[in-house]
């Protein structure tokens, strides 16, 4: 596993740990941004143990991990709904012009699938 793997694996837990910390405070709308970053670098470093190809935009991201599920990959497809919803929640968030309003139990359910896209992108990387 080279070093940009090991980033992205590391980059994706102390995000989390960040939503985490948003969420303990109130700051939902933050809590689901940060969770949905924590599984886009945990897919990227899905993506990058398997095909050794660095990617950078979500949806490329998404489809390319797709794609390893298709052929073959051990991995719950179901996780990857974080990906194009929270990556719509961000947009939305970030560029409106509407108030998008992040409640309480979203922001539990961004984490909690988080966690779970991160648990699954270990025991498929390491």
């Amino acid at each position: 596993m080279g070093d940009e793997a090991v980033n992205y694996n590391a980059r994706a837990e102390y995000v989390l740990d960040h939503a985490r910390r948003s969420f303990e405070h109130g700051i939902y709308e933050s809590a689901a941004i940060d969770a949905f970053l924590a599984a886009l670098h945990a897919a990227k470093w899905v993506v990058f143990c398997k095909t050794r190809t660095l990617l950078k935009k979500p949806a490329t991201v998404r489809k390319r991990l797709y794609w390893l599920i298709w052929n073959g990959l051990e991995f719950d497809r179901e996780l990857v709904w974080i990906l194009k919803t929270g990556h719509e929640t961000m947009l939305k968030l970030d560029y409106g012009p509407q108030r998008v309003r992040v409640t309480r139990a979203k922001a539990e359910n961004y984490i909690d699938s988080a966690t779970a896209f991160l648990a699954a992108a270990r025991k498929v990387c390491e």
